[in-house]
C-alpha cells in the first residue's frame, strides 16, 4: 500500500518507531561499520528507499484492517499523493544531483546545497498534509489496532538494529560488498574511515529526539490524538535536511575507497532510483 510509504515512513516513523530510530543513531556511534553500510545502501537506493519501509509494511499488515478501513486509507492516500508531489520532485532532484557527484568521483557540498534546501522546504510545506493523514490513521484504527501497530514497529526496529533476521550491520555490509563487489581491503578501509569520522560522537545528543518520539508514540496509543496540537511533522524539514546531509558526508568519505567502476555503478543505481520517483 503506497499510503504506508507516503505517510507512515515520514511521520509515524518518528512517533511509533521511537526506540528503533533513536537506537539507530546511537548504534552508529557504537558500530561505524553499520553506519557506513547504511549510508552507501541509502545512496544505492537513490534516497527513495528506506530501511524501515519493509518493517512498516509488515507492522501495518499485522493489524488486520477491515475492508472499510482499507477504503478509508486509500482515500487518504490519494489526497496525500497529490499534496506531497513537491516532496517527491525535490527528492528526485536531490537524487539526480547526488548521482552526478558520485559519477565525478567526488562530492561537492556546495553543488548540492540548492537541492538540499529545496527538499527541506518541500518537506516543511507538507507538514499540514502529514498531520491530517496522521489524524486519519489514528481515527481509522481501533485502540487495539494502534497498540498492535506500535508494538510491531518497535519490535521490528529493535530486531533490525540488534542484528536479527539477517538485517544487522554485518549482514548489510555483506549485501553491500556483493552489490558493489567490494574487496576485503575496501571493507576494512570503510570501517577505518567511518570509525574516524564517528570518533567522539556523543550518544547523549540523541536523548531529546528519543524522548520526543516516545512521547508521540504514547500519544498515538492513548485515548486521544491531535497531530497539530502535538506538532507532528515538526521535524520533517530537519530530517529532510539532516538525513541527506549525513548521507552526503558519509558518501564523501566512502567514495574515494571505491574504484572508478564502482563509483559509476553506484551513480547509475542512484540515478535510476531517482528517476523512478517521478512515477510514485
Amino acid at each position: 500500500m503506497a499510503f504506508i510509504k507516503l505517510f507512515v515512513v515520514p511521520t509515524l516513523l518518528l512517533a511509533v518507531a521511537a526506540t528503533g530510530c533513536a537506537n539507530a543513531q546511537e548504534a552508529a556511534t557504537a558500530d561505524p561499520t553499520g553506519a557506513a553500510t547504511s549510508a552507501v545502501e541509502a545512496a544505492s537506493q537513490g534516497t527513495s528507499g528506506h530501511p524501515f519501509l519493509g518493517r512498516v509494511k509488515s507492522a501495518l499488515a499485522s493489524v488486520n484492517l477491515t475492508d472499510a478501513q482499507k477504503t478509508t486509507l486509500q482515500t487518504v492516500e490519494t489526497t496525500l499523493q497529490a499534496q506531497t508531489a513537491p516532496v517527491r520532485s525535490a527528492r528526485q532532484a536531490f537524487g539526480s544531483a547526488l548521482s552526478g557527484q558520485v559519477a565525478k568521483g567526488a562530492i561537492d557540498p556546495n553543488a548540492l546545497a540548492t537541492p538540499l534546501a529545496n527538499l527541506a522546504q518541500a518537506a516543511d510545506n507538507a507538514k499540514p498534509a502529514f498531520q491530517t493523514a496522521a489524524n486519519a490513521l489514528y481515527t481509522t484504527l481501533t485502540a487495539p489496532q494502534r497498540e498492535q501497530f506500535v508494538a510491531a514497529m518497535k519490535q521490528q526496529a529493535e530486531a533490525f538494529h540488534g542484528g536479527g533476521h539477517d538485517h544487522g550491520p554485518h549482514a548489510r555490509l555483506k549485501k553491500l560488498a556483493a552489490e558493489l563487489n567490494l574487496t576485503t581491503d575496501q571493507i576494512a578501509s570503510i570501517r577505518t574511515a567511518v570509525k574516524a569520522q564517528w570518533a567522539g560522537h556523543a550518544k547523549g545528543e540523541f536523548g531529546a529526539a528519543k524522548e520526543r518520539m516516545q512521547t508521540l508514540a504514547q500519544a498515538f496509543t492513548s485515548s486521544s490524538f491531535d497531530a497539530a496540537a502535538l506538532d507532528v511533522g515538526s521535524g520533517l524539514s530537519k530530517m529532510a535536511s539532516d538525513g541527506p546531509n549525513h548521507l552526503v558526508k558519509m558518501i564523501g568519505i566512502i567514495l574515494p575507497i571505491l574504484t572508478p567502476g564502482q563509483q559509476q555503478q553506484l551513480a547509475q543505481i542512484i540515478q535510476t532510483k531517482a528517476s523512478s520517483l517521478a512515477d510514485e
